[in-house]
This record gives structure tokens, C-alpha cells and sequence, in this order.
């Protein structure tokens, strides 16, 4: 049985930018190339789909433009580069600055100024056009910022002006608005029902769902969803009285086949066979929400790897740095667990070095020490070549990979992925996900930010193993330095008195003695040869220390004889003169 992938509900990260530095336009420029370089699969196709969309796609922060498409750039005349270096005022039309001032300071003051309006632009040849604004807070590089979708009206309005003004152009007007793309309805009270369509052109009947035929008729209660028909029903009902409403709304319809989609309305109140009927034009916008969320979600996924970077080159704890980075890539993709192993004793042993857990998921890193690598060759064989382990499904998990399965199966996993993870271009462990409530594929977005995040991880560890070794020599050289000056020191301040001690000793020895005298005499060939050993152990001091592993020095020959050359020709003497 085939699971169903779940809906993945996806968090605002809210990542704030460690380093709060405002962004020149050289450097937005290079990092939309380098980002687009970077970008595979279904992010590259996001970036495209933001870089080549019809409406122009804005983000302005401090009152200047952060991001603008490539649409938006042809809208005014300017290039990107131009706008970029440009304030959100330079490109309005004067008698529209305040409005556009006002609506997005109210915005970032937290209030809910009407999300979409319209505006006049001067283009960079002078001409002006007018533009449709559908702006949104979000959170850009930590601080908040507007996001807008704009579009050229100019042409649009041109039409609807003509619209209301000559109702006898009625149909070639809807046919051409349906050639842009706007779907039109006219909507009037019959047969004591409310909002019945009476005319609707071939886009209006498209964007709902049905035929021309289908659609008049049908009352406008039967076109949106539940929660939005007494919405719907007063806003027609004020413009039937003539009062003044907001004339723009982005509501959802039901479609026939029961899907719901986002369009954003227009209306207008004219006459029509004698009668008040509400005007509404109509446009599909589900590829601009589409975009939207694609460039909501490409600069969260910008902020997290940002976030994560940046703590990892901290002088912070380590492990305190990687856990925290866990923490982040596990909420971000709305896992379980996120944990990192690592392989030891030549990869034949690995431990689960870092984990986090989501609220009320047992930890498993207490379970995970000393795990012999022998059994799981189906992993070790897939991580060797340098391929990403994503098992959606543990249950559907191969033959082969009997001893995986019964290890996750004991922790209670029911999906996981598992990507490589390499320190100087040698295999050192392995970063992963898992859910334990059920079995969900894991989406490309979540493997590019687990990705990104091991080849980082990787790079930190093995930065760090250089920095410990290299400090681990350069102590073990000064423990030894400082061992052989202390050696030297106590040579030099032990042979002085040893020398002393025997060289009056000696003289002692060299003065004639009688026989009783014979014990004292006794005693002094003692101290010498005491001396003596004492002398020889501080000579071989310094070689020992410098060389432990060698084997004890040997007792100096002068230990072995009978005395010092001195004493030898003392007794000659005695001898000779007895």
C-alpha cells in the first residue's frame, strides 16, 4: 500500500543576519548569480520562475529595493542594476508618494493597511503607466521588509475606462480583456435571487471552472467557498446601493471540480438593461501566489544557511554550535529528530555524536554509542559512493538492509534520510533526519538544506582537528623544553656543592693519619664514593630526561673502582713512607 504524502507544513523561520550590514547592489547582484549557480532541481525552478515572471517582484527594505525581477526592471525603464541603487519613491508619480510612503510605513508599524492598490510610475523615458501593488510583510536577512507584486495596469484600466464609460462597447472590450487574460461577469438581482450571473466571457468562465452556458445563471454564492459568501454578498450589496467599497479584493472561488483557487477581483458598479449591475473582472492568480511562496521560501532557505554558517565559524563551544545548527534544520524541515554521527577506529565503530529532539520525542543518543558498523553494509556501501539514503517508508525498506531496518524499526522511525558527511575528502559520518509519527517523503528543499549543512559541519570538524593537533605539538615541545631547562637548572645547582663536598673530603684523605684514626678514615671513603654515584647520576640527568624510553644509564666506571686517582696516589705515598 502506496502512503500518501503529507501536506509538509512549512514554518517562517524568522533567521535574523549575525551581522546586520546593509547589502550594496554589487553584492545583491553577485549573490542572485551565485545563488542561481548554486540552485538544483525544483529551487532552481523557483528562482526562474521569480526571475521570469510577467509582474514585477520587489523587495524593499529601509525604503530602498533589495531585490527586483527582471519584469519589474521593464516595467520602468530602468535595469536592475539602476533600481537597486534606487529608492522605492524615485519611480512614483508625485501626487502618489504619500500613499505609497504611508501604506508601507503602516505595514512595517505591524498595522493592516489594504493589501493591494493602485499607483501611477514615471517611467525612465518620462511616460507614465499605471501599476497594481499586492504588497505583504516578510523578513529579510533578520529585519522586516515589504515584498510586492506589481503589475502594469496601464492597459488594463485603459479598458475598463472604456468599459464604464461606452457601454455600447461592451462586447468587443470583454473579448479583448479576455485576450489579457481578465475574465469578466456582470452580475444583477433575478427572480428574487441575489448576485445572479447574467453575462460572463470565455476567461471568467475558464478561471471557474465551467462553460459560458454553465456559469450564466448560476448565483455568485455557488462560486466561492463557504467562508467567503456573505463577504462576497455584502460588498455586492453596497455597490448596488452606490456606496463606495473597495473596489479590489483577492478572494478565493470553487471551482466545479471542487478545487479552490486564488483570483484577485476588480468591481465596479454600471447600468445594464436599465438596471444597477455589478461589473467583475477577474484574474487567475494562483502562479503569482505560486511565486510568492517560491521567494518567500528561497530567502528563508538564504536565512537558515546563513544562520547556520555563521554560528559555525564562531569561537562558541562546538558542540554547542552543531546542536544549535540541528535544532534549526530539524524545525526548518519540520522533523522529529536531526543528529549527526561520526565513524572511529578506522570505520569500524560509530557514534551518534550530536541530536535534536522535537518536543516529546525520546532522545536516542545514549543508544547510539559504540554501534559496530560490521552489520550495516547496505549503509556503509551507499555512504562509501557518496549517495544520499532517503527511505520514505521504513517499512518498505529492501531485503538487503535487514539489520538497518530492525535498528530504526527499535527506535520507532518511520521515515528518515541520511546524507554524507566528509572531513578532507575522507568519508567521517553521516547527518540525518527522521520522523517517528509517520511515514512522509522528505522534500528536495529539505535534502539541498541537510546537504549544505553536512558539507559545512564536515569543513568546521575538520578545521578543527588541524587546529587540535597542532596545538597538541606545540605543547608536548614546550612540556619537553621546559623539562630539560629544569634538568639542566638542578645539574648546575647540585655539582657545585657535590664538588665541594668531595674535594674537601679528598683533602682530608691526603693528610697523614695514624691508626686511630682508621674509623674516621672509613667514613670518609664513604662520602666519596657516595659522591661519587651522585655525580654520575647528575651527569646522565639530561640525556634521560630528553630520551625516557631509553634504558637506565650504567653505573660509571669510577663507580666500580676503589676510589678516586687521587686516593690511589694517596695510598702510594702512605706506602711508600710506612
Amino acid at each position: 500500500m502506496t502512503v500518501a504524502p503529507r501536506r509538509r507544513r512549512r514554518r517562517t523561520l524568522g533567521l535574523t543576519d549575525q551581522g546586520g550590514v546593509e547589502t550594496s547592489p554589487d553584492m545583491v547582484i553577485a549573490e542572485r548569480w551565485l545563488l542561481r549557480e548554486m540552485l538544483t532541481g525544483p529551487e532552481a525552478v523557483y528562482f526562474q520562475v521569480v526571475e521570469n515572471a510577467n509582474d514585477g517582484v520587489v523587495v524593499i527594505q529601509d525604503g530602498k529595493y533589495k531585490f527586483v525581477n527582471g519584469a519589474w526592471a521593464r516595467t520602468t525603464g530602468y535595469s536592475v542594476e539602476e533600481l537597486l541603487k534606487m529608492s522605492i519613491l524615485d519611480v512614483v508619480a508625485p501626487e502618489y508618494k504619500d500613499i505609497v510612503w504611508e501604506r508601507y510605513k503602516a505595514r512595517l508599524a505591524g498595522e493592516n493597511p489594504p493589501p493591494v492598490y493602485r499607483a501611477m510610475i514615471r517611467r525612465k523615458d518620462g511616460t507614465l503607466r499605471e501599476i497594481e501593488v499586492s504588497a505583504s510583510l516578510i523578513r529579510y536577512k533578520g529585519k522586516p521588509a515589504d515584498m510586492a507584486v506589481i503589475r502594469d495596469m496601464t492597459e488594463s484600466s485603459r479598458l475598463q475606462k472604456a468599459l464604464s464609460d461606452q457601454e455600447r462597447l461592451y462586447s468587443v472590450l470583454v473579448e479583448a480583456m479576455g485576450h489579457l487574460g481578465e475574465g469578466i461577469g456582470l452580475f444583477q438581482d433575478r427572480n428574487d435571487q441575489e448576485a445572479v450571473c447574467v453575462y460572463a466571457n470565455d476567461a471568467f468562465a475558464r478561471i471557474m471552472g465551467r462553460t459560458r452556458r454553465e456559469i450564466e445563471g448560476l448565483p455568485v454564492v455557488e462560486m466561492v467557498p463557504p467562508h467567503w459568501r456573505e463577504i462576497v454578498l455584502d460588498t455586492y450589496r453596497r455597490l448596488q446601493k452606490g456606496e463606495s467599497v473597495s473596489m479590489s479584493y483577492e478572494i478565493d472561488v470553487l471551482r466545479k471540480d471542487g478545487r479552490i483557487i486564488p483570483v484577485e477581483t476588480t468591481m465596479g458598479l454600471v447600468t445594464h438593461d436599465s438596471k444597477p449591475t455589478t461589473v467583475v473582472l477577474a484574474r487567475d492568480i494562483t502562479e503569482r501566489r505560486r511565486t510568492e511562496q517560491s521567494l518567500k521560501h528561497r530567502i528563508e532557505m538564504e536565512s537558515l544557511i546563513s544562520k547556520i554558517s555563521s554560528r559555525l565559524v564562531s569561537t562558541a563551544d562546538l558542540n554547542s554550535r552543531i546542536t544549535a545548527s540541528l535544532a534549526d534544520i530539524g524545525q526548518a524541515t519540520d522533523a522529529d529528530r536531526a543528529y549527526l554521527f561520526l565513524f572511529r577506529e578506522n570505520r569500524t565503530v560509530i557514534d551518534n555524536t550530536h541530536e535534536w529532539c522535537k518536543e516529546g520525542v525520546a532522545p536516542q543518543i545514549q543508544n547510539l554509542q559504540n554501534v559496530p558498523c560490521k552489520p550495516y553494509r547496505w549503509w556503509l556501501e551507499k555512504m562509501g559512493g557518496g549517495e544520499v539514503i532517503h527511505v520514505p517508508d521504513v517499512s518498505k525498506m529492501p531485503r538487503k538492509a535487514r539489520a538497518e531496518k530492525a535498528l530504526v524499526e527499535s527506535q520507532g522511525i518511520k521515515s528518515f534520510v541520511l546524507v554524507p558527511v566528509y572531513i578532507e575528502g575522507e568519508l567521517a559520518g553521516m547527518i540525518g533526519l527522521d520522523n517517528v509519527t509517520e511515514a512522509v517523503p522528505w522534500s528536495p528543499e529539505d535534502l539541498t538544506i541537510l546537504r549544505i549543512a553536512g558539507e559545512m559541519i564536515g569543513g568546521v570538524l575538520g578545521h578543527e582537528r588541524i587546529s587540535t593537533a597542532v596545538v597538541e605539538s606545540r605543547v608536548a615541545a614546550e612540556r619537553r623544553r621546559i623539562r630539560s631547562e629544569i634538568l639542566e637548572m638542578l645539574c648546575r645547582e647540585l655539582s657545585g656543592p657535590l664538588t665541594m663536598i668531595k674535594g674537601y673530603t679528598t683533602m682530608l684523605l691526603d693528610q697523614p693519619q695514624g691508626s686511630s684514626a682508621a674509623e674516621l678514615r672509613a667514613r670518609l671513603k664513604d662520602i666519596v664514593r657516595a659522591a661519587d654515584r651522585m655525580m654520575g647520576l647528575i651527569t646522565a640527568l639530561p640525556n634521560r630526561a630528553l630520551s625516557p624510553e631509553k634504558a637506565p644509564v650504567k653505573e660509571s666506571p669510577s663507580r666500580r673502582s676503589s676510589g678516586t686517582p687521587q686516593r690511589r696516589r694517596s695510598r702510594r705515598s702512605q706506602k711508600q713512607s710506612s
